[in-house]
């Protein structure tokens, strides 16, 4: 411990990571953080030294107050801090109690200001490790922890030490290789994007009520307007799966209708998109296949407010103490730089259709957070 106290006194930049566990948000993809505990850290250095820190491992933790020490140490370090997805690494250091670097740096809101770009232009670090660091593709956690927790893993082991040391590394050589951004840019992250970031964690932190019970009321009405869309589905076209894209297209195509309506699919295939099926509803030439896009609509339409947003908003919301949604902004989210949602989307709630208005209704808008950011 010593030792890495006597380095942070003797240089200007650093990479710094944690490792949480936590139940897993329902889409099972990643953990809940405002729900994780802080299992480790780790901190890179620039002449290529990294170091993890176990902190609450089912064994072989460092004293609880060595770490407590040199995270006390990273907090009050006059030098740059930096870390990938910033949001979620300083949450997980508030939960446990430990106050954030100075000097954060977020090198992913950095790299999407220089135009730093992995081919998925996701801004995750897996990507960007590979393809602006030519790092190769590393062991993943799932490769690493043979289906355990992060905690129950022994700190010793080479794959997980390794495992744990990359992300801080990765963290330091991505922020040296997007280096100093243009001054104005650099104006703009430290007035804007910082600043943001912390208010957005806020509003994460506080999240939004629901009606739990009118949700649920809505999930059983449109479970019982899916049946009778299916019914009536079945009367005229059994033979077509209401929700096999193939079978639909065979049936939309038969002689290219609308096909200059149509936003190809990946594979190159005719869509079956809402603004197909309303041109189909409006102009297709028999009254069956009026019907069929008809009908069709009404499902996705049920089907969307049943499967994402009637439920599965009182399962988001559950799974936290507080009974409210803890969503996700992202400010790197998409390519135009518009703020996006994730865990739940709720930015993409339905709206143009009565259904979607009754959800929305079930959704409070938040109320604006009058409170200054803090910049630290």
């Amino acid at each position: 411990m010593s030792r890495v106290l006597e380095k942070l006194g003797n240089v200007e930049v650093i990479g710094f990571d944690t490792e949480s566990s936590g139940p897993l948000l329902p889409t099972e993809k990643m953990i809940n953080v405002h729900r994780s505990t802080l299992t480790g850290f780790s901190i890179s250095f620039p002449d290529k030294e990294t170091v993890y820190a176990p902190v609450r491992h089912l064994r072989e933790n460092l004293p609880f107050s060595d770490c407590s020490q040199m995270l006390e140490a990273i907090s009050r370090f006059k030098g740059r801090v930096a870390i990938h997805n910033a949001k979620h690494d300083l949450r997980v250091l508030e939960i446990a109690g430990h106050s954030a670097p100075l000097r954060w740096e977020c090198t992913q809101i950095r790299a999407f200001l220089a135009n730093v770009r992995d081919s998925s232009y996701k801004l995750n670090l897996k990507g960007l490790t590979k393809d602006v660091l030519g790092v190769a593709e590393r062991k993943t956690f799932k490769e690493v922890s043979n289906g355990n927790a992060w905690e129950a893993l022994t700190p010793s082991d080479p794959n997980v030490l390794a495992y744990a040391c990359h992300d801080a590394e990765d963290h330091l050589n991505l922020f040296l290789h997007i280096g100093e951004l243009p001054e104005s840019t650099e104006k703009w992250y430290q007035e804007v994007e910082r600043p943001f970031l912390r208010l957005i964690m806020t509003i994460e932190s506080r999240g939004m009520g629901i009606d739990k019970e009118k949700l649920l009321a809505l999930h059983g009405e449109m479970q019982g307007r899916i049946q009778q869309v299916m019914d009536d589905w079945d009367f005229y076209f059994s033979n077509i799966l209401i929700s096999s894209p193939k079978q639909l297209r065979e049936y939309f195509y038969p002689d290219h209708w609308y096909e200059e309506l149509s936003i190809p699919t990946k594979t190159g295939q005719l869509g079956t998109e809402a603004k197909v099926l309303a041109a189909h509803a409006k102009r297709a030439p028999t009254a069956l296949g009026q019907m069929a896009a008809e009908l069709k609509i009404q499902y996705n339409v049920a089907d969307k407010i049943r499967s994402t947003y009637s439920k599965r908003l009182v399962e988001f919301a559950d799974q936290h103490p507080d009974g409210r949604l803890h969503g996700s902004f992202n400010q790197t989210g998409t390519v135009t730089g518009r703020l996006s949602s994730s865990d739940p989307n709720l930015q993409n709630i339905p709206t143009r259709t009565e259904l979607g208005k009754r959800v929305k209704c079930q959704v409070p808008p938040a109320r604006v957070v009058h409170e200054e950011a803090s910049s630290g």
